[in-house]
């Protein structure tokens, strides 16, 4: 695989990561993307479920209040 990477970028992440080598540094980069995404999407529903859980959403009487108007 051939990829076109900025060299000044992937020193200083080579630099940041601890890696050795080209392969090594894209690897843990995109695992450390990865683990981030996952953290901020399991995050986001633990606080859904928080909001749902204290009753926070309710469209469902906030429609049937507009119509009555």
């Amino acid at each position: 695989m051939l990829l076109d990477l900025d060299e000044d970028l992937l020193a200083e992440a080579t630099v940041a990561l601890g890696t050795r080598t080209k392969q090594e540094t894209v690897t843990e980069a995109l695992r450390q993307a990865v683990k981030s995404s996952r953290e901020r999407r399991r995050r986001a529903l633990a606080d859904l479920q928080e909001v749902c859980e204290g009753n926070g959403f309710h469209f469902d009487r906030q429609i049937k209040e507009r119509h009555r108007d």
